[in-house]
């Protein structure tokens, strides 16, 4: 019998999670930095699956086998790649790049994606919507949407701000 979630919970340091076997697990949400920074409302976004925690917005899993090991978030560093030099970047744990992509897909509709991350936050059908839902993700900051533009110099125009 796998054990899974049943319900998930936070205070102001911990989250709880209770489990089908009857046990509840506490644990410091300094084990997770997303959790950590993200607001009540992100927090209770959680979808429960037969295996783990999903946050979409937050781009956040969490493995009941990992919490019952006593595992935080095992990510020390993440890579990601420039926009301006496609030269990858090493970010440190706890730090949060802000930058957030649109990027037209080939079936014609447009992903929205955190530049730490390779799995879209969101696919809209439209390059308006997903500039809108990219500003929700990132406040303050402009999107960078993808183009393609020829210039008499160097190579093409990839990303313009939002």
């Amino acid at each position: 019998m796998t054990v899974s979630a049943t319900r998930v919970h936070f205070d102001e340091h911990t989250m709880t999670v209770d489990l089908t076997d009857g046990r509840t697990l506490r644990v410091p949400l300094a084990w997770f930095p997303r959790l950590l920074r993200a607001t009540p409302t992100e927090r209770a976004q959680v979808e429960l699956s037969r295996i783990g925690l999903h946050w979409e917005r937050l781009d956040e899993d969490i493995s009941i086998a990992g919490l019952l090991a006593g595992r935080g978030d095992i990510t020390k560093h993440v890579e990601i790649v420039s926009a301006k030099t496609q030269i990858p970047v090493r970010t440190k744990e706890g730090t949060q790049d802000k930058r957030v992509y649109v990027e037209r897909r080939p079936e014609g509709d447009y992903a929205v994606r955190r530049a730490s991350s390779e799995r879209a936050s969101d696919v809209l059908p439209t390059q308006r919507e997903a500039i809108e839902r990219a500003r929700e993700l990132s406040p303050g900051s402009k999107p960078h949407v993808e183009r393609v533009r020829n210039t008499s110099r160097g190579s093409p125009d990839k990303w313009r701000k939002a």
